[in-house]
């Protein structure tokens, strides 16, 4: 659990800073259901699975804040960022 305490912080700073880029789903962007019932798309630079949306999930896709974490166990790989109809639409 620090471990996802410290990325909600960094999601905080990251927001605060207004440092947060584009990450747009390019064609090797994978949509997949994730652990929890929302769908998302995963960046195609993220390689593990399977994937969690914590945040906010709106008919079935991730929407809003969040943190989409990737793996099984650590090192974990994740996503900060805004989310909307399952798909990013900025953060990194």
């Amino acid at each position: 659990m620090i471990r996802l305490a410290h990325a909600a912080a960094a999601l905080g700073i990251m927001l605060t800073l207004g440092s947060a880029g584009t990450c747009a789903a390019d064609s090797g962007a994978k949509t997949i259901a994730a652990s929890a019932p929302c769908r998302v798309t995963i960046p195609a630079d993220l390689t593990q699975r399977p994937a969690r949306w914590l945040g906010p999930c709106a008919k079935g896709a991730a929407g809003g804040l969040g943190v989409l974490r990737l793996g099984t166990g650590e090192p974990y790989q994740f996503f900060l960022g805004r989310m909307a109809d399952g798909r990013p639409v900025e953060g990194c």
